[in-house]
């Protein structure tokens, strides 16, 4: 298989637009109390920033940018942004938080109408092209994948020994 370049331009009114977002995001989790939440967000986005500035730019050398652009900052904006609402997304499914659907529209609503009020708003913005190969990472993703879904099966094992144990304590 060849190598594949998966390319995103945008211009700098996306950045801004949804770095708004993102503040209203955590306003919004501040002022419903969702703290843990809110934590929990900004972690991922911070080991999304790790994985994709450390393993696939710094160690596999896989990412590139527009000239006059800063790398670093146009994936710590990306990183932080996918990884806190992702996560954040996730966390209120998990919970089943009593506003999911309002929680669920807002963020759905914002990643189809960003890119629409970027293009719209935007034009006189300059554009900013990111890109990676793919071929470079594959198998680091693969490495973490897996030990990622062991850790998972191994915890569920254990659990499922201590259940048994619990409901068959001669066994």
């Amino acid at each position: 298989m060849g190598e594949l370049i998966a390319r995103r331009p945008f211009n700098e009114m996306y950045i801004w637009l949804d770095l708004a977002f993102l503040v209203l995001f955590a306003a919004l989790l501040v002022w419903k109390k969702k703290y843990m939440i809110l934590v929990v967000g900004l972690i991922m986005g911070m080991v999304y920033m790790l994985v994709d500035y450390g393993i696939f730019h710094l160690l596999t050398h896989s990412r590139s940018i527009t000239e006059g652009y800063s790398l670093f900052l146009v994936l710590l904006w990306m990183s932080v942004s996918y990884g806190f609402t992702n996560f954040a997304w996730i966390w209120l499914w998990i919970s089943k938080d009593k506003n999911l659907f309002e929680w669920s529209f807002l963020i759905l609503s914002w990643w189809f109408c960003c890119p629409l009020l970027a293009q719209t708003f935007g034009k006189n913005t300059g554009t900013i092209v990111i890109q990676r190969t793919t071929g470079a990472y594959h198998g680091y993703m693969a490495l973490i994948l897996f030990v990622g879904y062991l850790e998972v099966i191994c915890y569920n094992l254990k659990q499922r020994e201590r259940m048994r144990k619990s409901l068959f304590p001669g066994f």
